[in-house]
């Protein structure tokens, strides 16, 4: 019985932790540029991110993860 109370008691834990939002990368946006530097910048959703990116820059591919996320290239 006791084993069923942990059991159940961890997957609670477990689903609570998927509730709680992972925002540690979320609005971080990074732009590399055609010399291979990368800029990162904030924006509150990926549609933002795009607009700041058409703005601001000339050339480079917008990412949501420094080596991946693909969002837009200019």
């Amino acid at each position: 019985m006791k084993k069923k109370i942990r059991i159940f008691a961890f997957s609670g834990a477990l689903m609570l932790g998927m509730l709680m939002p992972t925002t540690a990368s979320a609005y971080k946006y990074y732009v590399t540029l055609p010399n291979g530097t990368q800029v990162m910048f904030h924006a509150s959703s990926k549609f933002q991110a795009i607009s700041i990116f058409r703005a601001n820059f000339t050339q480079g591919v917008l990412t949501s993860r420094p080596e991946g996320g693909y969002l837009d290239q200019l």
